[in-house]
């Protein structure tokens, strides 16, 4: 959804947010989703949404991360909604 927004393509982060919140609303990844569309939708811009999110990454979904890290996903809190630099 992140890489959506930095390239533009807001029809198809919000295709991606619905899908899912329609797979399990109350999942981490969801509800994180939810949230960064909602900021989005205020300040307009993909690096402050993400600014005003990170506080939230690590209480709601550090348990998933430490998943997929485990699974082998090169993720983590600070890299989980960082919009490209360049």
């Amino acid at each position: 959804m992140v890489t959506l927004l930095a390239a533009g393509r807001e029809d198809d982060a919000r295709a991606q947010r619905d899908a899912l919140q329609k797979s399990d609303a109350n999942a981490a990844l969801a509800r994180l989703a939810n949230q960064l569309w909602d900021q989005y939708g205020m300040v307009g811009q993909l690096r402050g949404a993400c600014a005003q999110l990170q506080p939230e990454i690590i209480s709601q979904a550090g348990a998933t991360l430490t998943a997929l890290q485990g699974l082998g996903v090169n993720v983590d809190a600070q890299t989980l909604c960082a919009p490209p630099t360049s």
